[in-house]
């Protein structure tokens, strides 16, 4: 494949029958994951600051104010000049005539500082609809840059996506941020954190070394690290094989529209319904879901096809209880119960 293919579907400037192609081809081919890998680490310096700067508070309020008075002072002294000329040499400019336009001119203001007003009402809800529509596609377009990263890894491991261990200090839902970090799949720590949250700081993601360290000396400071590490997203805790009880991992064999990285669902501690309500990524509208097709779908419920994607079979946020049954846990989440 070649190197500019990648690069315009790394920066979305292809259609959506050549951003297929690439995806079908990425899918097919290891080699192709690692150059669009390379190509991500080396353009990674270049979004660092790509956040737009946050515009004036009343930007459209006073944008529209400004108009208006701009308006109302439209040539006065012509306009007053000409009404005294109307009226006869024996008004002055004290006189009635220019009283009534003065009188006129205020009314002209009440009526623009309306228009004003009015027009922030209907533009705050546009705005706010237009940011929020960002940041699922900004969200989105992070998720597809992770799976890049997953899908090479599950090149390079008979084809199963990374995942927890059963049990021991990689245990966690989180530890498949470790892996990608650790074999340097990962562009940027950034890439943990949802942008609709806009979370400036990147967690730290540990080694796997340095998780089995915590885990032996400190475990107060291993269970801090391992909330954070993988950042704002879920993650699938693989299920338990009816046959052989052990823990497996997702894999390319799987369903197409299985997903595997989510935005987060609300943990226990975060209110009442936790165990009901959408991600709070996106102010509860829903969540980005990407699948191991490398597809990502922005839905409305946390059900898929009846499967509620961040509990099991037994409601519980733990692995599921079979290879239909998905689902993705926080970073911190332990694929079984101890």
């Amino acid at each position: 494949m070649e190197q500019h293919d990648l690069l315009g579907y790394l920066l979305n400037l292809l259609d959506d029958e050549s951003s297929q192609a690439v995806e079908r081809e990425l899918q097919q081919s290891s080699e192709a994951r690692r150059k669009l890998t390379k190509l991500r680490r080396n353009l990674a310096p270049l979004g660092y600051d790509n956040e737009p700067p946050a515009p004036p508070a009343n930007l459209v309020f006073n944008t529209l104010r400004k108009v208006a008075e701009a308006a109302c002072r439209k040539e006065p002294s012509r306009n007053a000049s000409r009404a005294i000329r109307k009226v006869g040499p024996g008004l002055s400019s004290g006189s009635s005539g220019v009283s009534g336009w003065t009188r006129w001119r205020r009314m002209d203001v009440l009526i623009a500082a309306s228009i004003a007003f009015l027009g922030l009402l209907m533009a705050a809800p546009a705005i706010l609809i237009l940011r929020e529509t960002q940041s699922r596609v900004a969200c989105a377009n992070n998720l597809r840059e992770l799976y890049t990263g997953l899908s090479t890894w599950a090149a390079d491991h008979s084809d199963k996506f990374p995942g927890p261990e059963p049990r021991g200090p990689l245990a966690r839902a989180g530890v498949v941020m470790v892996r990608l970090n650790d074999g340097q799949l990962l562009g940027s720590p950034r890439q943990v954190n949802c942008p609709a949250n806009k979370v400036r700081n990147p967690p730290h993601i540990p080694s796997a070394e340095e998780l089995h360290h915590l885990f032996e000396k400190n475990r107060d400071s291993y269970h801090q690290l391992v909330r954070r590490m993988g950042g704002c997203y879920a993650y699938h805790l693989g299920f338990s094989n009816p046959e052989t009880k052990n823990l497996e991992h997702v894999s390319f064999n799987c369903d197409k529209l299985t997903p595997i990285l989510a935005d987060r669902p609300p943990r226990s501690e975060e209110g009442p319904g936790w165990n009901v309500r959408n991600s709070p990524n996106h102010g509860g509208r829903g969540q980005n879901v990407l699948r191991v097709g490398g597809n990502v779908q922005f839905v409305t419920n946390r059900c898929l096809d009846r499967d509620d994607i961040y509990l099991n079979s037994r409601r519980r946020c733990r692995a599921g209880q079979g290879p239909n049954d998905n689902v993705l846990g926080c970073s911190e989440t332990q694929p079984l119960s101890d």
